[in-house]
């Protein structure tokens, strides 16, 4: 991280072309050191937390109560010290040295990176010599020598390390004077002040204030970024648990129970993906202001369509899963149908309709696949004898291809809304197929010029043909 953190100060101090503002140091100040700060105090955790272990191992679960809070008196020590060289770094530098210095001097990193190499190096060294001398005096009676150079080797010397890492951040210096064209809220010299590099800062001003079209954009930015995002946390995890699900299953049942998990784990992963890519083209084609909504609904259908994997043994309880699941589907249709608006195709009315069409048209299908499911479950509770039949021809028969109905129909509307803006979604290849099977010589488009043989004969009467020549046209020989 501190690596890290002088790359940026290198950045920072080398944009000459596109000088950064003042706020975009300070970000990149603030950001250095506290990630520093974050790392000192994970390490320093992990170490004491090591050191308590170690002296479980040597004084079995009579632990001196002086030596557990000596333990803990070191990381809360380092932290304190850590934390007050990250946060009172601004007044610190007065002390240090003149603000107006150009990059801070290198010899804090240098020890810091010497320090930390050769405590990585002799550390598990020394470890593995203390450890080969068996019966001395290490495994004696009178074990307080060994304890104290652990704790001073494996607890206080990397304390101290780390206080070197957090004194070797380096300093991310803001421009002193302000170039044309710059913001006024740099940071300029003052030179009422005694101190020759002590700065003011000349105005205050708001990053982005919030006005009418700030909302507006704010909106339209956020709004696929938060579906997206919550629907990939939700997806990663419904991946992992129907994976780890059905894998477990086959194990302690038998392969011989694949005809029946199989085709229920593939329903279950054709609901992931028809979600994920339900949620793709709706961000896609249509935006408007986040609401509560907007954030329940994908999570609680997220957790519809994780319960089913964990009912895999249970096939009464999981067609009652799929089914809520597939009436949640429903929902999530319904919701998006009622924040559809034709302002959002202007000129476009085609679209719109054909949108709400669809979403309408989904909205019923899962809800018959839910009905399905409900009914799949009230015959496999009066059939539990041949249970595992009936749910797999149902999963055979009626979810999966529920699923790639919905997925088809999608594809086709769609590629039918993008052609009413004159673009093409499909690939080259399904475009050629597509052409074979119709005859269409369309989607065949020429790689020749046309013959001089041939002519439009659906232009107009009047109308000159595209491939004859303007004879009022300059000619390029």
């Amino acid at each position: 991280m501190t690596g890290i953190s002088w790359l940026m100060a290198d950045h920072a101090e080398s944009a000459t072309e596109s000088p950064i503002a003042i706020r975009d140091h300070k970000v990149l100040a603030s950001l250095s050191r506290y990630m520093i700060l974050g790392v000192a105090a994970a390490v320093s955790l992990l170490l004491t937390m090591t050191s308590l272990d170690y002296l479980s191992i040597m004084y079995g679960s009579k632990v001196p109560k002086t030596l557990s809070v000596a333990t803990w008196a070191v990381p809360v020590l380092v932290l304190l010290l850590a934390t007050m060289l990250t946060a009172g770094r601004r007044f610190l530098r007065k002390w240090w040295r003149d603000i107006s210095s150009t990059p801070a001097a290198t010899g804090p990193f240098t020890f810091a990176t010497f320090a930390l190499l050769t405590y990585g190096i002799a550390g598990p060294v020394a470890a593995g010599w203390m450890m080969a001398r068996s019966g001395s005096a290490w495994e004696g009676p009178d074990q307080s020598t060994a304890i104290a150079v652990s704790l001073a080797v494996g607890l206080m010397l990397p304390g101290l390390l780390i206080v070197s890492v957090v004194i070797a951040t380096p300093e991310i210096v803001p421009p002193l004077e302000q170039q044309p064209g710059q913001p006024s809220g740099r940071l300029t010299p003052d030179p009422t002040l005694p101190h020759v590099g002590v700065v003011k800062r000349r105005t205050r001003r708001v990053l982005q204030p919030l006005d009418h079209e700030t909302l507006l954009q704010r909106s339209i930015e956020i709004f696929p970024q938060g579906y997206l995002t919550n629907i990939s946390i939700i997806q990663g995890v419904a991946l992992s648990v129907l994976t780890v699900e059905t894998v477990n299953h086959l194990k302690q049942v038998g392969i011989e129970s694949a005809p029946q998990t199989v085709p229920l784990s593939l329903f279950s992963l054709a609901g992931l993906i028809i979600v994920s890519y339900e949620y793709l083209w709706f961000s896609t084609v249509m935006r408007w202001s986040p609401t509560f909504r907007d954030t329940a609904i994908p999570v609680i259908l997220g957790v519809a369509e994780i319960v089913p994997p964990l009912l895999l043994g249970r096939t009464v309880a999981w067609w009652i899963a799929a089914a809520f699941f597939a009436l949640l589907g429903s929902v999530a249709f319904l919701n998006t149908v009622s924040r559809l608006r034709p302002e959002m195709f202007p000129q476009h009315s085609e679209p719109y309709l054909l949108i709400r069409r669809l979403l309408s048209h989904l909205s019923i299908i899962c809800t018959c696949m839910s009905t399905f499911a409900t009914i799949i479950a009230i015959l496999l509770a009066q059939n539990v004898r041949h249970s595992a039949a009936i749910s797999s021809v149902g999963a055979c028969i009626i979810a999966l291809p529920g699923a790639a109905m919905i997925i088809g129909y999608s594809e086709t509307v769609l590629n039918n809304v993008y052609s009413a803006y004159s673009i093409d979604r499909r690939p080259p290849v399904f475009s050629r197929m597509r052409g074979v099977i119709l005859g269409d010589a369309d989607n065949f488009p020429s790689t020749e010029g046309p013959s001089s043989g041939q002519k439009d004969l659906s232009s107009p009467p009047g109308t000159a043909d595209a491939s004859e020549e303007d004879p009022q046209a300059p000619r390029m020989d």
